[in-house]
């Protein structure tokens, strides 16, 4: 008696228990007049999607990983998207693609299912999911020669990672609680940070580094090239510091003690700087170990 009641029953669990993503985008205006009409989207080994009205939106895209490309003709950037949750809508607005690295990268990302995506290895959250304070350990993804700006990964993994702006008035100090300059610290310490979030970034108030960084000071010390204090610059926006580092790694993000290459992002498609950027900005000069070096 109760059969003919089974098929229907199961159907319609089946429609509503489904797994696939939702993944809606939209491009830049600048890349929508470089790349032209043949614009295309397309989750790799799956179908091109061709770009309407510098929108694009693709159903069934599997949870988990999946490598996105952004093309014309056969030309394409790719940009790689890891922990995507079940069921997960998932939007990237303003795309840009950085022709040089080929990774493709989006200004803003919105999630309904989860909390965060990792996007070429950063792990990206929307905006509002900053809070608006941070005490939290966790890891140093990349960070300036002088310190005063860092990418950092929380411990806790709802939280993105985190553009960093080190101000002059910020303690720094290890674990003992010896004073120590932010110059010392380096990509892949395990730090403690505090601060206030403004805008997208994170001001800093207290860093507490390893005692290796009061080590790394004192070596610095000896040889006699440790950075002068870094000086504050008239007029310069300190906010443009951090980032330069924070999305162009693109397949690093599972290793330890990861590195963050430069994306130059912010309304230009240059090219993602190598290596850690030790080149720029750099001051050699005197000052001890025990000065604050802080900007």
């Amino acid at each position: 008696m109760r059969r003919p009641l089974l098929l229907p029953l199961i159907v319609l669990l089946s429609a509503c228990g489904g797994d696939g993503v939702l993944l809606r985008g939209s491009l830049r205006e600048d890349v929508l007049r470089a790349l032209g009409d043949s614009l295309f989207v397309q989750v790799e080994g799956g179908e091109r999607v061709p770009v309407r009205g510098g929108s694009f939106e693709l159903t069934d895209v599997p949870a988990g990983a999946v490598r996105l490309l952004v093309g014309s003709g056969e030309d394409a950037a790719s940009m790689d998207l890891r922990e995507i949750p079940e069921g997960a809508e998932l939007g990237l607005e303003g795309i840009r693609v950085d022709r040089e690295s080929g990774l493709a990268f989006p200004s803003d990302l919105r999630i309904e299912g989860g909390k965060t995506v990792l996007v070429n290895g950063i792990r990206r959250a929307p905006p509002e999911a900053l809070p608006a304070t941070v005490a939290t350990e966790g890891v140093v993804l990349a960070a300036s020669p002088a310190g005063d700006a860092l990418l950092f990964r929380p411990a806790d993994p709802s939280l993105p990672d985190l553009r960093v702006v080190v101000p002059a008035a910020a303690e720094t100090t290890t674990e003992d609680g010896d004073p120590v300059s932010p110059e010392g610290v380096e990509d892949g310490d395990s730090i403690r940070l505090e601060g206030g979030t403004e805008g997208a970034y994170v001001v800093a108030r207290r860093l507490v580094l390893p005692r290796r960084a009061a080590v790394r000071e004192a070596r610095r010390g000896e040889r006699g090239d440790e950075v002068r204090p870094r000086e504050r610059r008239e007029g310069e926006p300190r906010e443009e510091r951090p980032s330069a580092r924070s999305e162009s790694r693109s397949r690093e993000a599972e290793a330890p003690a990861p590195r963050a290459r430069e994306d130059r992002g912010g309304g230009r498609d240059d090219a993602p700087g190598r290596g850690r950027g030790k080149g720029r900005g750099k001051e050699k000069g005197g000052g001890k170990g025990k000065g604050k070096g802080k900007s």
